[in-house]
């Protein structure tokens, strides 16, 4: 199901998975609820391992997933990655932060629209 908008395709439907490009290659999120008492789980990472990049990605969505157990929303995350810039911006000039706010937004669209 792409979105022009934002040029992010949701790849899966259980276990959203999302996928968007970004200066460092190709970002993949998936969001994991196990049930509805607990906390989602996100799990982000790049096409190609091995990266500092990569390293990076995984220490936001710890982060992520820390503000998530604490009670953050998705859109308080997303609110705090966007608009980061980047050294090796994607083509708009953002970084891979400002990437992951978009997948969250694109989460964040996907649940309204589930309902």
């Amino acid at each position: 199901m792409p979105n022009a908008e934002m040029g992010l395709l949701l790849l899966m439907e259980k276990d959203p998975t999302y996928r968007a490009v970004i200066g460092c290659g190709k970002l993949y999120m998936t969001v994991f609820v196990d049930s509805p008492n607990e906390y989602p789980s996100v799990i982000l990472r790049l096409g190609k391992a091995g990266t500092c990049a990569n390293a990076q990605i995984q220490s936001m969505a710890q982060l992520i997933n820390l503000s998530l157990s604490l009670g953050a929303t998705f859109k308080q995350i997303k609110d705090s990655l966007k608009d980061i810039g980047c050294i090796v911006p994607t083509k708009d000039g953002k970084s891979c932060g400002d990437g992951v706010g978009k997948l969250l937004k694109r989460h964040i669209n996907y649940l309204k629209e589930k309902k």
